[in-house]
């Protein structure tokens, strides 16, 4: 598989604002190169073509609730998602308001080897 390391573990990258537009491709591209992926949506109640795509991935695309406007779901969100080692990061959308995420919540790593 592309997205499988010597190891043979699934590479797996954590893409937040994947519910559409750029995040969404890049989550697509990312699965079917065989990674798994954590996308993040605002709203999971809210159809979006993240939801269609992890329906039809097999188990290897999730999708998980994260407001990067409210600084109290990081922590529940990095416990959910804490035990993979995360080969990527990545995030299409930044905040609306100026407050920054707190640093060192989610690894720092971003490239997408």
């Amino acid at each position: 598989m592309a997205g499988t390391p010597e190891s043979g573990r699934a590479k797996t990258a954590l893409i937040v604002g994947a519910s559409r537009g750029l995040g969404h491709a890049i989550a697509a591209e990312l699965a079917a190169r065989g990674w798994d992926v954590v996308g993040t949506v605002r709203d999971q109640a809210a159809r979006t073509p993240l939801q269609d795509l992890a329906a039809r991935s097999n188990g290897h695309v999730t999708v998980e609730q994260l407001d990067i406007n409210d600084p109290n779901q990081y922590a529940p969100l990095h416990e959910r998602i804490a035990p993979p080692p995360w080969t990527s990061c990545s995030s299409t959308r930044g905040p609306r308001t100026t407050r920054t995420p707190p640093s060192g919540r989610f690894p720092p790593r971003t490239s997408l080897r």
